[in-house]
C-alpha cells in the first residue's frame, strides 16, 4: 500500500497546526485555556475545534481534513512550508 500523506504526518506541535489552518483560510475565533476555535474566513464559515494539548495527535488532524474537506496532501504542504 503506498505511503500517503496522513502515515506522513507525526504528531503535531499546536502552534504549527494553528498556523496551517491560518495559512488556509482559518481565523481564531475563541480562545480558552482548553480549546481554540477557528473560523474560516469565507463561505461557508466553517468552524473547527481544536484542543490546546502540546501536540495534536495525527487521527485527530485527518478527521478534521475530512470534515472541513480539505486534502490531506495541501494541509501537509503547509507543514512542510513553516519547517526551517
Amino acid at each position: 500500500m503506498p505511503e500517503s500523506a496522513v502515515t506522513r504526518i507525526p504528531r503535531i506541535e499546536h502552534r504549527k497546526v494553528l498556523k496551517a489552518f491560518r495559512a488556509l483560510g482559518y481565523s481564531e475565533d475563541l480562545n480558552t485555556p482548553d480549546i481554540t476555535v477557528l473560523r474560516q474566513n469565507a463561505f461557508p464559515f466553517r468552524r473547527i475545534t481544536i484542543p490546546n494539548n502540546p501536540a495534536i495527535s495525527t487521527e485527530l488532524i485527518r478527521l478534521y481534513l475530512l470534515d472541513l474537506k480539505i486534502d490531506f496532501e495541501v494541509f501537509y504542504n503547509f507543514l512542510e512550508a513553516e519547517k526551517p
